[in-house]
């Protein structure tokens, strides 16, 4: 737990649900955390495909952090607490009975794909999909889990009553007092069953996936009055929530449109603001917030395997250690200069590909043999390539940008920043502090359009620190890039897929 002083003003506290932990943090007006806490949770994958967590121990994790978080503070600071937001990952889902809060499901993660064969053989008209929803379909969003949930649980199928929602929507049910049935548009439109143009649920996709509308949760506007929350004698109102990933834009204030950010951490999500739909071909059009009659969107390219695919490489057995990806991430660029010859190079299907390819079941291999620290530094590499990969789309559609931003705990690495600069051209911007989503719902709560009321007078949002990353010498990255693109594409037409 982490405390620091704080300018006068009013405070707000930001709980954020990621993939490997819970966080809480209080931030002042300038954009300052005041306090913090952390703790972790755990991923269970009880057979291929699956990926859960535990429901009690997420909501326990989030109500531990915000207690010590909260408790941290002086008694002037707790005055200033004024406002809390939750952000968490968008694409995961559970089932509940919202008359007694018992939990039908497991948290069924975002990196879930056990219904990716039965969403490839449905008769989908994907470029129709993604009109509706701004998403290219495929199994990490919601609703193939959800049938698949329907299709196979009976305590799902024997209950009329029960909820069947977005992350997000049970843990601001099991976190308020009030136990809303409610969800914002960033994680409703991760169901694949939400209309970007209206904002609401389409009838036309919830008859596809055989879907009741009475399953879901009511959309409301990402700054609604969504509940209470108690904490450590306080009653602090819960005015935003949001997806991890959509609130990690507004970390700096309003997303410019010259730059794109990328934010590292389980999975690598890059995105450039959208002025409006639609996205580049087989990416996303993604809402990140929407207020009112405001609405402001980004198009998106995901990367699966990240941080997960450094586990990855200790989990299967592939010849690293945990020592040898220590090694990989704290090795400089210009030491990594000196390793490239002879590498292998690595096919980064973990979690399945995601943008622009959407293979659920692609495997992930080398091309070449090496070490176990060689294939620490070919995962990172994969990194690199695969958003190179979007980058070049995402630069398709308006002017060049100038700049990357890059965020999430995996952007510690400097060899990978580096790698992102040569294989771009362009500068690579590090945040000093690695928590964008929780900076940027302190800013959508304190500083956002609908919010300016609540920050200091005279008090300004601080711009956060970064570390430049130039490009220096792209030869030998771009020519490994190219080789890897030719090895991708080459798999890719061995196993061509409907709809390629």
């Amino acid at each position: 737990m982490n405390t620091t002083s704080a300018a006068a003003g009013p405070l707000c506290l930001v709980l954020d649900q990621g993939g490997s932990s819970s966080r809480a943090m209080v931030f002042d007006s300038a954009g300052r955390v005041v306090s913090s806490a952390q703790q972790p949770v755990a991923t269970l994958r009880p057979q291929p495909g699956h990926v859960e967590q535990d429901p009690a121990e997420v909501v326990l994790s989030l109500q531990a952090t915000v207690s010590n978080a909260v408790s941290a503070l002086t008694d002037h600071q707790r005055r200033q607490l004024r406002v809390a937001g939750l952000v968490c990952q968008r694409s995961s889902l559970v089932a509940w009975e919202p008359d007694t809060g018992t939990t039908l499901t497991p948290i069924i993660s975002w990196q879930d794909t056990r219904a990716a064969r039965w969403l490839a053989a449905q008769a989908l008209d994907n470029d129709q999909v993604q009109r509706l929803t701004g998403l290219w379909p495929n199994a990490h969003f919601g609703a193939s889990k959800m049938r698949w949930c329907l299709d196979y649980l009976p305590a799902l199928q024997q209950s009329h009553s029960a909820v069947l929602a977005p992350l997000a929507s049970y843990l601001a049910y099991a976190l308020l007092r009030e136990q809303p049935v409610r969800v914002d548009p960033a994680n409703a439109s991760r169901t694949l069953l939400m209309e970007l143009a209206s904002h609401q649920w389409s009838p036309q996709l919830l008859s596809l996936f055989g879907i009741e509308r009475q399953r879901l949760p009511d959309i409301v506007p990402s700054d609604s009055e969504f509940g209470t929350l108690v904490v450590d004698g306080l009653t602090l109102p819960l005015r935003l929530l949001n997806g991890d990933q959509s609130a990690a834009a507004f970390a700096d204030g309003n997303p410019q449109p010259d730059c794109v950010y990328i934010n590292l951490g389980t999975g690598a999500f890059i995105y450039r603001p959208l002025p409006r739909p639609p996205a580049p071909e087989r990416q996303l059009c993604s809402v990140i917030y929407a207020s009112g009659e405001q609405a402001l969107y980004a198009a998106e390219g995901t990367v699966n395997g990240a941080g997960s695919a450094l586990q990855w490489l200790t989990d299967n057995s592939q010849g690293a250690e945990q020592q040898d990806i220590d090694w990989a991430l704290r090795l400089s660029p210009g030491d990594f200069s000196l390793q490239q010859s002879g590498l292998p190079l690595f096919l980064n299907g973990v979690g399945g590909l995601g943008s622009p390819d959407w293979r659920a079941d692609f495997r992930s291999r080398f091309s070449g043999t090496g070490s176990g620290r060689q294939q620490a530094l070919a995962v990172l590499e994969s990194i690199a390539f695969l958003l190179r990969r979007n980058f070049d789309r995402l630069c398709q559609y308006r002017s060049p940008p100038h700049r990357i931003i890059v965020s999430g705990g995996l952007s510690g690495c400097n060899l990978l920043c580096q790698l992102l600069a040569d294989l771009t051209g362009i500068e690579v911007a590090r945040v000093e502090e690695r928590e964008a989503s929780a900076r940027g719902a302190a800013w959508l709560l304190l500083w956002g359009a609908s919010r300016k009321a609540e920050a200091a007078d005279g008090e300004q949002w601080q711009m956060a620190e970064t570390e430049s990353f130039q490009p220096a010498n792209a030869t030998l990255p771009e020519q490994r890039y190219r080789q890897w693109s030719g090895l991708l594409q080459a798999e890719l037409d061995r196993h061509p897929q409907s709809g390629d």
